[in-house]
């Protein structure tokens, strides 16, 4: 029966995708992440596919069938060796032949490719990024902006470390009464930069505590804080604003949360704050399914409060936060 079963796996590897080649694959690759500790690896999955994978895998088994069973039935035949010293060589020799594969992964990975045949992480290489987060204090009101609009505002480590200080500050700052977020150019946040987060610049924290230092800092921010989404919201361009007070947004923007296809866990306490806004099944079928909403739906879920159009957000949200006599601040 087993050399059946290595047989099927043997020519599928070299004619076709066979799932429990692919399946061995996904799960080495998470376990071989070189240098990333457990919380990135368990944050961020990666599927990795080497080029050589699949040859290598079909000559093992090629070999096993071609060489090692005649060998010891031969034996067997001949009496030289009992049954179990067979099983035991079997052993040995499966779990080389998965050494192989996870010596292999170890050394070539790369990061998982979208449905659209596009990388999921950004390549813009970051060139100044204590410029890739914006803060001004009008009147009271700080408006910190994602500021990187050549990576669709991505974020990198370094932007997650100037946006948790920004909060960190206004915090205590009682020249400060508000907190507003938004975004440079078409886009919100398109979340994590990937490429960033797997290849850090040096001198900049990868392990993914600056998540959490940021998610911290927006529950525990003790002022208004309100989100002004300028465009499409993707992965924590969606679970951070779930932890503002309120949100507007333009109808340009949508709400995406690709967890799932991605192979990564809901991120930013999601798992509580959509199923509590909008509901379980609505959040269910964003978090675990990736269902896109529009802006007219966020609107109808109450994910945000309002959406204007986009030629006429900029200019609505300047006199929504500081018109004298209607706006938040008067």
């Amino acid at each position: 029966m087993s050399m059946i079963i290595f047989m099927i796996i043997g020519i599928t590897a070299i004619y076709g995708d066979h799932p429990l080649i692919d399946d061995m694959m996904s799960y080495v690759g998470d376990k071989t992440l070189i240098g990333y500790p457990l919380s990135a690896r368990r944050e961020s999955r990666i599927s990795v596919r080497v080029s050589l994978m699949r040859p290598l895998v079909a000559i093992s088994f090629a070999l096993m069938l071609a060489i090692f069973y005649p060998f010891c039935i031969y034996l067997l035949v001949m009496q030289t060796i009992c049954h179990v010293t067979v099983i035991m060589i079997t052993n040995v020799t499966i779990v080389s032949v998965l050494f192989a594969i996870t010596a292999a992964e170890f050394f070539v990975a790369k990061p998982r490719v979208s449905p659209c045949g596009k990388s999921i992480a950004t390549q813009v290489p970051v060139t100044s990024p204590d410029h890739h987060i914006l803060t001004a204090n009008k009147h009271g009101v700080l408006t910190i902006t994602l500021n990187r609009p050549e990576g669709r505002n991505a974020l990198t480590p370094k932007m997650y470390e100037n946006f948790s200080k920004a909060l960190r500050s206004a915090a205590t700052n009682d020249t400060v009464t508000m907190a507003m977020i938004t975004g440079t150019g078409k886009y919100f946040s398109t979340g994590n930069d990937l490429g960033n987060w797997l290849n850090p610049q040096p001198g900049t924290n990868s392990d993914m505590s600056e998540i959490s230092e940021l998610i911290s800092s927006l529950i525990d921010f003790p002022k208004p804080l309100i989100g002004a989404v300028n465009g499409p919201a993707i992965g924590i361009g969606v679970t951070a604003i779930a932890l503002m007070d309120t949100m507007v947004a333009s109808d340009a923007a949508y709400f995406h949360t690709p967890f799932t296809s991605l192979g990564l866990t809901a991120e930013g306490c999601s798992s509580y704050t959509l199923p509590k806004i909008m509901g379980t099944s609505l959040a269910s079928d964003m978090l675990l399914f990736g269902r896109k909403l529009t802006a007219a739906e966020a609107l109808q879920s109450g994910l945000v409060a309002r959406v204007i159009p986009g030629a006429e957000f900029s200019s609505w949200v300047e006199k929504w936060v500081f018109d004298g006599t209607t706006g938040l601040i008067n």
